[in-house]
């Protein structure tokens, strides 16, 4: 063999072990060497080939406008590369990828064949890059998937609620990681519906994808059986999965080519997935469903500290709600102990003034005296002091709450006159009361407190810029059309409370809370949110209804309808015309206000009775114990030192069990009606005791006995 020889035996092993892709073309462009690299990736064989026209066998290349590399190549004397990354490929190759067929990435390098100084045709090197453009790829990807996992651990330490963690979650997958679109979607207890809770990227409404978790069609898709199973799904080449007809048209009308769902698990229980869509076919591999699912579970464990944090705050909250509660339970009940003293004293006072006024008026001047008319003034201010402190009892939650029939019209007048004195001029009060109202069925104490907290809530509307606060107070009738809107228990003839303000109004997302309990608008310290609640506490006892009108800036209207009572005419004009009833008895009266004993032991006197007044409910039951026969009647203070009211009543009914008692009280918690009658007293009298009041409770409980 000649060295020549030699060597192109030499250069054939060369080229046929080469991994590399060996073309040798003449000028015209026929096929002089086919490697066997060629042969294995065309499957065409070398001796099928030579002598053949390349662009006959691959007419693509000229389709493709390739050809023009080898023509200049050959012509020109010029050699050419083609790069992967612009040209793809120059010979179309097939490769398998994975589940996929696709085209091989070729680096191409075409060289000018030169012999004797002339170009004889051209040698095409192909190199297969494929597997290094998918791992750079991979390795882009896969360290977009890390920087995306350390933002969204980033992002969780900065969050402080879940709608921000999954909002800030599905932006950072599309931004920094670069997937199509991505979306959360959660379930609740009882519903099969998944419910999107945040997106980020290229999709649809969320509205309208209509995911499910259960049997149905859209319930078997990648979502519902990542819920299902608590397993990740993902599908490489959505189109291939009949399970996935549903969203067939959404995936190829926004250029989704792969979905995964990760399940998103808290305290052991899935509480929905975590959704992500690409454009790449076969981009949910091994490795990256793990980095996923790595993240995922990172954004479950922060929604679960997230809804512990909440349930400690909620808890912290309860408790300052309570400690505050009971804070205002002790200043209103210390209140209220103040006030009753205050209203024992007073009334003691009040009793002297109205008591000795009265007798003047009735037994020391003639109806024509000029004095007479000055004397009613100071009876008027006495009554109007005497509703002051029962107001006061009444604010301080110890008034009488037993419903009676009641003139609401008065209760009204009186609350306004009482409102008058504490909002400021810049709130104009306006009233529009009917001159006949019927009465109703209900507490006096309650219906003071509704008032007052309808109309303190309506001026605090109207505190900043001030306005008008207008009260209504009219009988109507309810069909049963109207009965069913408003609504009343039934239809019928009902007495309206209209509570009209002009302040900045309440929104219909607030209007639909504004009668829950401890809900409130006001700053902290500004209310306890039991206003609104407890006035509809106190209408539904009415067995009435009440309504809201209100848009912001239109101000409110509060309606309040209470069944009218029976009539039962009217029983003050009746009472002023009787003659004031006398007796000739004898009554032993005890107080422990000496002015209070020298006025009954007088009134007592005009009224025809015999009198024996002590100052002490002792020495009072020593003398009754030495002579329980000489008294017809017994009248004693309830709050009196050493021996209270209801004590003393006690051990003179032991003595003498029939002996008639009445009760006068100022104010005291100790002692009811209900406890007084229990005990055997026969009548509960409040002071300040009026001549008329105590003459006819006398006569009541006398000819009760003298029945008996």
């Amino acid at each position: 063999m000649s060295d020549r020889e030699l060597m192109t035996s030499i250069g054939e092993i060369l080229i046929s072990g080469l991994s590399r892709g060996i073309i040798v073309l003449d000028r015209e462009y026929r096929i002089l060497k086919w490697n066997y690299w060629m042969e294995k990736h065309s499957g065409l064989r070398e001796s099928d080939i030579v002598g053949r026209n390349i662009f006959d066998i691959y007419p693509d290349i000229r389709e493709r406008n390739k050809e023009r590399y080898i023509r200049e190549c050959i012509l020109k004397t010029r050699p050419f590369m083609l790069s992967p990354l612009i040209h793809h490929y120059l010979v179309p190759l097939d490769i398998v990828k994975g589940y996929e067929t696709g085209q091989m990435f070729q680096n191409v390098k075409i060289y000018p064949l030169i012999h004797d100084e002339e170009t004889r045709g051209c040698v095409i090197i192909i190199r297969d890059l494929t597997e290094q453009l998918f791992y750079e790829k991979e390795v882009v990807r896969l360290t977009r998937i890390l920087e995306g996992i350390r933002n969204v651990n980033q992002l969780i330490i900065k969050v402080g609620s879940e709608e921000e963690l999954f909002a800030g979650a599905c932006e950072i997958f599309v931004r920094d990681i670069g997937y199509r679109f991505a979306w959360i979607g959660l379930i609740e207890e009882g519903h099969f519906d998944v419910i999107p809770a945040a997106s980020a990227g290229v999709g649809p409404e969320l509205d309208d994808m209509r995911v499910r978790w259960d049997d149905s069609e859209r319930g078997r898709g990648l979502v519902g059986t990542a819920i299902k199973t608590g397993k990740k799904q993902a599908a490489n080449g959505i189109q291939r999965y009949s399970f996935l007809k549903p969203w067939w048209e959404l995936a190829e009308r926004l250029n989704y080519q792969s979905a995964c769902a990760l399940p998103i698990k808290v305290e052991g229980r899935i509480i929905g997935t975590f959704n992500i869509c690409a454009v790449e076919r076969n981009v949910f591999q091994i490795e990256e469903l793990d980095l996923l699912e790595e993240v995922v579970s990172d954004i479950s464990f922060s929604v679960e500290t997230l809804r512990n944090r909440r349930k400690q705050l909620q808890a912290e909250e309860d408790k300052e709600k309570l400690r505050s509660q009971l804070y205002h339970s002790q200043k209103n009940e210390a209140l209220g102990t103040l006030a009753g003293g205050i209203a024992h004293d007073f009334n003691n006072i009040l009793g002297i003034i109205v008591g000795y006024a009265e007798m003047i008026k009735m037994f020391q001047l003639t109806e024509d005296s000029p004095i007479s008319c000055n004397i009613d003034e100071i009876l008027k201010a006495s009554y109007r002091a005497k509703e002051l402190v029962y107001q006061i009892l009444t604010f301080c939650h110890k008034g009488d709450q037993e419903k009676e029939s009641l003139q609401l019209s008065l209760i009204v007048k009186e609350s306004l006159n009482f409102l008058r004195s504490t909002l400021p001029s810049s709130i104009e009060i306006r009233q529009h009361i009917e001159k006949k109202t019927p009465r109703i069925l209900a507490s006096p104490v309650n219906m003071h407190q509704m008032l007052m907290n309808l109309c303190t809530n309506a001026a605090h509307a109207m505190r900043e810029n001030g306005g008008i606060l207008e009260l209504e107070l009219s009988e109507t009738e309810i069909d049963s059309e109207t009965a069913v809107r408003i609504p009343v228990p039934s239809p019928g003839q009902y007495l309206r409370l209209t509570v009209k303000d002009t302040g900045h109004g309440i929104s219909p997302e607030i209007r639909e809370k504004i009668f829950d309990p401890y809900f409130t608008t006001k700053k902290a310290g500004e209310g306890t949110g039991l206003g609104l609640a407890v006035v509809q506490g106190i209408v539904v006892l009415c067995n009435g209804a009440i309504t809201v009108e209100s848009e912001p800036g239109t101000g409110s209207i509060f309606r309040v309808f209470f069944p009218v009572a029976e009539k039962d005419g009217n029983k003050d004009e009746v009472e002023k015309s009787d003659p004031i009833p006398r007796g000739k008895e004898s009554v032993l009266f005890i107080d422990d206000e000496k002015k209070l004993v020298e006025l009954a032991q007088g009134m007592l006197k005009f009224l025809g009775y015999e009198v024996i007044a002590k100052n002490s409910g002792t020495e009072a039951l020593e003398l009754f114990r030495s002579q329980p026969d000489r008294f017809d009647l017994v009248i004693t203070d309830q709050t009196m030192p050493h021996l209270t009211g209801d004590s003393l009543a006690v051990e003179l009914l032991r003595i003498r069990p029939n002996i008639p008692i009445i009760l006068c009280t100022g104010y005291s918690e100790k002692i009811s009606m209900e406890a007084a009658e229990a005990i055997g007293i026969r009548k509960f009298i409040f002071k300040p005791i009026r001549i008329r009041e105590l003459a006819k409770a006398i006569r009541e409980v006398l000819e009760v006995r003298s029945e008996k």
